[in-house]
């Protein structure tokens, strides 16, 4: 696969295979190419050459039309959350439910399961415009995997939060994974994972756009980086 931003040529032959239920730690310094590579598994950007599939869906021929398809199947965690600041927690983590045609039995029950995991409960009727940006990275995360989609990409979703609201992001990916769910978390150093990811977690080295090591994750004795 090949892509261009600008006059840089990012990726000049990359390949990769990320098998259904896998779990992948994207990681690499800035300019690496993570950030462009998420991009196009969302389909907001194409290969310039080569193919890239998500979830059996080529991205360089995807028709426009298709791809609000793919990206109802992908749970998205940016590293800045983009969330609908005057509707409440509760309404913008039920946008996915709503989406797929979930009866609110449904999507009342799965809120309350999420939100008393991730400390949120009494937090269910603020306008997200008022959270704490902890608060809102959570809300993110669980908005990206309420309907359990079959694809989760995370962005950088570690970034300047503390060790108690990283490992309850953590987790939330380690179970999805446990539960069939393909994950993909982008990161600087695999250390800062290391303590708690899933044992089944594999470790991708992107250098330049180039792809420089690929290994199962060793534990690591430390704490977030």
């Amino acid at each position: 696969m090949q892509k261009t931003v600008g006059n840089h040529f990012l990726f000049s032959n990359l390949t990769l295979f990320l098998p259904k239920a896998s779990y992948t730690l994207l990681c690499g310094e800035r300019q690496s190419g993570k950030t462009t590579l998420v991009r196009m598994l969302m389909a907001y950007e194409k290969p310039d050459k080569g193919t890239l599939t998500v979830d059996g869906i080529d991205i360089g021929s995807i028709p426009a039309s298709r791809i609000p398809f793919l990206r109802r199947q992908i749970g998205f965690i940016a590293e800045a959350p983009a969330l609908l600041e005057d509707r409440t927690v509760a309404e913008n983590i039920a946008v996915p439910l709503q989406l797929a045609g979930f009866e609110q039995d449904t999507i009342h029950q799965r809120s309350d399961t999420l939100l008393k995991t991730t400390g949120l409960s009494n937090e269910f009727n603020t306008q997200v415009k008022k959270l704490t940006a902890t608060q809102r990275q959570l809300v993110s995360v669980i908005r990206a995997i309420i309907h359990k989609p079959p694809v989760i990409v995370a962005d950088e979703p570690l970034r300047n939060l503390d060790d108690e609201s990283n490992g309850l992001i953590v987790k939330l990916l380690n179970d999805a994974n446990t539960n069939g769910a393909t994950v993909v978390v982008t990161c600087q150093n695999s250390r800062q994972l290391s303590d708690l990811v899933s044992k089944n977690a594999k470790t991708l080295k992107l250098n330049a756009g180039s792809v420089t090591n690929y290994e199962q994750l060793t534990p690591h004795n430390g704490h977030f980086a």
